[in-house]
């Protein structure tokens, strides 16, 4: 059987994030989406949930599953009747809560509601009970952020209010999150940036953005044009020089410089100098890079505290992080580098390395809010 691939954590197309300070810096020790503190397994054909100590407390059981988000998870079973998969919710307890009825979903949001599609194809939005409480009107929905979920309908995106009231008209080409009070927005290929009144407070410029985040974005103007930072008034804070950017976390933001990446801060001085062939946001102190084949994780002084000996890492949430062994196995592994829970290669269906784009990434981390 094909299995599918579950929404709940990485978002297709639109995606969203939820702070209320415009002004603050993302603290990634505070963060309240991943405060159940369960990671996915897959053992065999099933997943289950292990703790930060790597000891089971969700037996393996569902034919699929996604990162828990506000104390729920998204899961899989799949009905032999009409050859589909059927998406439900469990609770922290291992507990089905929403029952098998949907064909995909989106992550529960900080209010309670997740984004749900029934057999007509249409998407609408249900509590942790599992009752509709939006109907399924739309052609794709996401997550709520900052009060404000993007939805699609004839082609165009717009944002619902959890009434399900259009807020903002279904008039862009794509809409990402609101964060900082700032949503980037596409027109044909032009990125820009809206508030919540629906005003385009910084034009349509960009061939490529990053969120809103620490007052200010990464930019690109053009395809072959250099990345730089821009603030809330659309005025370069950092001037257009690098070959590519992500936001500033924890008050550092990595770039990319003639083939190399490291660490600015926020008047655009290296605080960690360019020598990495890949590196993302700082999360609970500690950053993945990547140098020569080997993934490991640094800190603010670019010393390496875990040795670079991964095919693949992903962010530290709340002290564990995924990462991609070289010989096609994966699992998690705590701040030390010790392994907490390793899959076994034959008879792990997931044991291939799944790279996500920078984007998606930074959105993983937002959406921890």
């Amino acid at each position: 059987m094909i299995m599918p691939i579950l929404v709940g954590v990485v978002l297709v197309g639109s995606l969203n994030s939820c702070s209320d300070d415009e002004d603050s810096v993302i603290n990634m020790n505070t963060l309240s989406g991943y405060t159940t503190n369960l990671y996915l397994i897959t053992v065999g054909d099933v997943d289950g949930y292990i703790n930060k100590s790597g000891s089971v407390e969700i037996t393996p059981q569902f034919a699929d599953g996604a990162q828990f988000m506000f104390d729920m998870a998204g899961i899989a079973k799949y009905d032999t009747a009409n050859q589909q998969y059927k998406f439900g919710f469990i609770d922290k307890k291992g507990n089905v809560v929403v029952s098998y009825l949907y064909s995909s979903f989106v992550h529960f949001s900080s209010n309670g509601l997740a984004a749900v599609s029934i057999d007509n194809g249409k998407w609408g939005f249900i509590d942790k009970s599992g009752d509709m409480v939006v109907a399924g009107l739309f052609d794709a929905a996401y997550g709520f952020y900052e009060g404000l979920a993007s939805v699609r309908m004839d082609g165009k995106y717009g944002f619902v209010n959890k009434l399900g009231s259009v807020e903002l008209p279904c008039i862009y080409d794509d809409a990402f999150m609101f964060n900082e009070s700032y949503a980037e927005v596409r027109d044909e290929n032009k990125y820009g940036f809206i508030d919540k009144t629906g005003s385009l407070k910084i034009g349509y410029l960009y061939t490529s953005a990053m969120p809103m985040v620490d007052g200010v974005a990464a930019v690109q103007l053009g395809r072959d044009d250099q990345w730089g930072f821009i603030g809330k008034d659309g005025n370069y804070t950092i001037q257009p020089i690098f070959d590519d950017a992500m936001p500033f976390f924890e008050g550092i933001a990595a770039v990319e410089l003639g083939d190399k990446w490291g660490f600015i801060n926020k008047s655009g001085k290296f605080t960690i100098n360019p020598k990495y062939d890949d590196a993302f946001g700082f999360c609970e102190g500690l950053a993945a890079v990547e140098l020569g084949d080997y993934y490991g994780y640094i800190n603010k002084s670019g010393t390496f505290v875990i040795p670079a000996q991964y095919a693949y890492a992903m962010e530290f949430i709340n002290g564990v992080a995924k990462v991609y062994y070289t010989n096609g196995t994966w699992g998690y592994i705590n701040k030390s580098g010790d392994r907490i829970w390793t899959s076994d290669p034959s008879k792990n269906r997931k044991s291939g390395k799944i790279e996500k784009t920078k984007k998606e990434r930074v959105y993983d981390i937002l959406m921890r809010k």
